[in-house]
């Protein structure tokens, strides 16, 4: 089965008019039964990979996108978690948020395939909610990830495997989600038996904030977007126009920014901002690489539909007086977390050559 790149959200299972009953009787007469793998990104513009106009190292993705399938007609909600109802239920998210519709997991499970799901949950109603066992009662054989929206990188709050608690996993020092995400889906893939077919949920909290990266990723794109958000927004406009993906003669919708670039006071925050931004989807798509070499290792790509997708586009600002039961009190040395865009801080962090990440 040829993989497909879709970035349309919840138009990708609209477009074909399958909810999940249907789809599980379909997946039933197809010769082979096909594997399905959903990699969803959170809070990502599509322009944002190199498939779609973007600047962000993103050559496993982009990989999917030339020898599949790209779409442009995008429909978002504009909130993660109706996103996330309406993919794994087929339904319109407020019909999926007050009734019981059944999930893709539990046909495709009734069906014989081995689901897995592994990342963020975020689901509200009576669908979910963020408790640890959800997941599993919805159709999942196992899970790994948060039952809530967001958080730390590298200390998530109610980490979660199989219902019961797993925060001390977070507790080594190399811990950094997205790897976790992506790694444990690559071991169930290699875990799953060769004559049993598979649905994978890979349910990424990357690039929502916090801004978290790992060092390494953040200096590949240092210096990068020195020229400011507008410039890059046209350079970005003009390589979707190349690509045939908008139209020629489409002009460039008026920009957003609230202060020019060049009376902009705190530049080095603001690119780095999107530095770390970059280096998350970055990681994200190394990690797409590793599941799709396991994939080739079990003999399972030639008959695998792989759809890639994002809940919606990018999120707004963190505000510093904002809370949240997502939200760490305080860091493992126990010094006390501070939220928001808080530029003051960076420089402070740049004059003491100790940054590692930035948090916006």
């Amino acid at each position: 089965m040829q993989t497909i790149l879709d970035i349309t959200c919840l138009v990708a299972l609209g477009t074909v008019s399958l909810d999940a009953a249907e789809l599980s009787s379909a997946v039933n007469k197809a010769e082979g039964r096909p594997n399905i793998v959903i990699i969803l990104a959170d809070d990502m513009g599509y322009s944002d990979l190199g498939c779609y106009g973007g600047e962000i190292h993103t050559p496993n993705i982009d990989s999917l996108a030339k020898n599949g399938l790209r779409f442009t007609d995008y429909h978002a909600e504009a909130k993660c978690n109706p996103s996330r109802q309406a993919l794994l239920t087929g339904k319109y998210h407020i019909r999926a948020y007050h009734g019981r519709d059944v999930t893709i997991a539990e046909c495709l499970k009734d069906s014989g395939y081995a689901t897995y799901m592994t990342g963020k949950w975020d689901m509200v109603g009576d669908i979910g909610g963020d408790s640890r066992e959800i997941p599993q009662k919805r159709g999942f054989d196992h899970f790994f990830g948060t039952p809530m929206g967001c958080g730390s990188f590298y200390a998530p709050i109610k980490l979660t495997r199989d219902g019961k608690p797993a925060e001390k996993e977070s507790d080594r020092p190399d811990f950094y989600y997205t790897d976790a995400i992506n790694d444990n889906a690559v071991e169930y893939i290699k875990n799953t038996p060769r004559d049993k077919p598979l649905f994978m949920y890979v349910s990424h909290t990357a690039p929502h904030w916090p801004l978290h990266a790992l060092q390494e990723d953040i200096k590949k794109y240092e210096g990068k977007y020195s020229m400011g958000p507008d410039k890059l927004r046209e350079q970005r406009f003009e390589r979707m126009k190349t690509m045939g993906l908008i139209d020629k003669d489409l002009p460039l919708p008026p920009s957003e920014m609230k202060v020019a670039w060049e009376r902009e006071k705190n530049k080095e925050w603001q690119q780095r901002h999107m530095e770390v931004y970059a280096a998350q989807i970055d990681r994200m798509d190394q990690g797409v690489g590793r599941i799709m070499a396991a994939l080739r290792e079990t003999g399972r790509m030639h008959n695998t539909l792989i759809i890639v997708s994002s809940d919606n586009g990018c999120t707004v600002p963190y505000s510093p007086n904002r809370t949240g039961a997502f939200l760490n009190k305080a860091t493992r040395g126990g010094r006390a977390l501070r939220v928001g865009n808080r530029p003051m801080g960076f420089r402070l962090m740049l004059d003491a050559g100790s940054v590692r990440t930035a948090n916006g």
